[in-house]
């Protein structure tokens, strides 16, 4: 059966055992701005669309493929059990293992964060901090977590396979821990 979720920059298809990530690419700031275009098609509001639409539209895109694509490299780089695998990515596709499990409560969410900026002596500020302190990039399985979302479209001073690599032990630990 097909599920479909979606984020800021991509969409997400849930099908059996595999997640199929692709980038957005019809997203608009302004809800239904394609259809009142349409509605009344004149050349000052078509121009205008163009300047401001489509540029956030094709920034959205790039985004989206830029986080599928240091998805799969982070994934290929450090292979940290507490990733959900990645299968294959072309950057505008990428294909993941389905990670099932419960999504964190809130408690759970203050708690890994607490831990993981104890942990990292605050050097997950460093990196994409939304990569690792965001409740939704998780899920609960068995005794532990899976990070299911772990892209990084940012030019943060330490890349998010970087951070992974330093810190290994320390994430594994707090994230195979019940605590």
């Amino acid at each position: 059966m097909l599920q479909t979720e979606s984020g800021t920059h991509r969409l997400v298809f849930l099908i059996g055992s595999v997640v199929i990530k692709i980038p957005r690419w019809l997203r608009s700031k302004k809800k239904g701005s394609l259809r009142r275009l349409f509605k009344r098609v004149e050349f000052r509001k078509f121009l205008m669309w163009i300047r401001y639409d489509f540029k956030f539209v094709f920034q959205v895109f790039i985004d989206g493929f830029v986080e599928n694509w240091t998805e799969w490299r982070c994934w290929r780089a450090t292979r940290a059990e507490f990733l959900t695998p990645v299968y294959f990515s072309l950057g505008f596709i990428n294909i993941q293992k389905r990670c099932r499990g419960a999504k964190i409560t809130q408690d759970e969410d203050w708690e890994i964060s607490a831990r993981i900026l104890k942990a990292t002596e605050g050097d997950v500020w460093e990196t994409n901090s939304h990569t690792f302190l965001s409740r939704g990039n998780y899920l609960r399985v068995g005794d532990g977590y899976k990070m299911i979302d772990f892209g990084d479209r940012t030019k943060d001073r330490m890349p998010v396979t970087d951070f992974i690599r330093k810190w290994h032990d320390e994430l594994a630990e707090i994230l195979s821990a019940t605590y």
